[in-house]
């Protein structure tokens, strides 16, 4: 094959390719390798995927040298974009060459990802209909148990259970589709959830946080364990300002969490009891985490207190910020 013969079919195709001797040095590029990299006849290629003065080990040419023939995924951080990368070799008037092909994979190495933190966030979801919907239910029956006794308020009790857990699996219906986090008001959330509790709950403060839904879930969950696990009659909660951060101190005067157990009321499935599932504070840590924030449990004299931090929001021009 003559040069011209081989510039002619190499420009043919719409993805990048170069030619390169056994030095490495680029000789010849199609229209898409200019598009894509620039004019780069008489460099380096390690120069210029890589940054580097000699060819890494990685290198396709030295790999195809050694027998791999085949396509190869990487991430050039030069070019911060994810690549497959082949290497042919060919001969050109008495000279060996190598046709350097490159595909620029970046949008579906993002969908990838992207479909890996959905189904991330479907597993959770799922834990998390299957814990709230438990504890709806477990109320519901509790109230059933001794309904023949006592009618009235503990029937409007009962029923209101049952609600909370048909919009507990409305709220999480489209959240496999990796719903964007909005602006939440934390306060109002927490005077929602805490009106279903026989607890008196003392607020200071507010922010504007980044969250969804799920948000709900969080406060079910530890006023829940505040009062169920730790017996508590009183709850409060302040929160201030930190930087980025909303900074969030949620204490309760129960009888505390045992020592022993400190360390681990934040494992999956960890529980003293029986009877539950041991997904709660587990649950709060994942949505923490994937707000932003993060949650943490500090030493108290009475009761619990628990640390949560959760991202700002911040946008002065949005109408949720400019109402107060």
């Amino acid at each position: 094959m003559k040069e011209p013969d081989l510039w002619s079919l190499i420009d043919c195709f719409e993805v990048p390719i170069i030619v390169l001797t056994r030095n490495f040095e680029i000789v010849m590029q199609n229209k898409a390798s200019i598009q894509f990299l620039g004019k780069v006849i008489g460099k380096k290629c390690y120069e210029v995927f890589h940054n580097l003065d000699s060819p890494p080990p990685f290198c396709r040419i030295l790999a195809f040298l050694n027998g791999d023939r085949g396509w190869e995924e990487l991430y050039e951080q030069k070019l911060k974009k994810w690549l497959m990368v082949k290497v042919n070799q060919i001969r050109l008037e008495n000279e060996d060459l190598f046709l350097h092909f490159v595909v620029d994979v970046s949008e579906i190495k993002r969908r990838e990802i992207e479909f890996q933190k959905t189904s991330e966030l479907l597993s959770l979801v799922t834990k998390i209909v299957r814990h709230d919907v438990l504890n709806a239910l477990t109320a519901v029956r509790g109230y059933l148990e001794i309904i023949e006794e006592k009618c009235g308020e503990l029937a409007r009790k009962a029923i209101h259970e049952l609600d909370d857990a048909v919009k507990i699996l409305k709220q999480t219906e489209y959240l496999p589709k990796r719903s964007e986090l909005k602006p939440y008001k934390l306060r109002e959330i927490i005077e929602k959830v805490g009106a279903k509790f026989r607890v008196q709950i003392t607020i200071q403060g507010d922010c504007i946080v980044l969250a969804d839904d799920n948000v709900f879930s969080i406060f079910d969950n530890l006023i829940r364990n505040a009062v169920d696990h730790g017996k508590a009659e009183k709850i409060s909660i302040k929160m201030e300002p930190e930087g980025e951060f909303c900074r969030l101190l949620f204490s309760d005067n129960g009888v505390g969490i045992a020592k022993e157990i400190r360390e681990r009321i934040f494992e999956d499935g960890f529980t003293t009891s029986p009877e539950h599932s041991g997904i709660g504070l587990f649950l709060v840590k994942l949505l923490m985490q994937r707000y932003g924030g993060e949650i943490s449990l500090l030493d108290s004299e009475i009761g619990t207190t628990f640390l949560l931090r959760f991202k700002r929001y911040d946008d002065k021009n949005s109408p949720i910020a400019q109402s107060n």
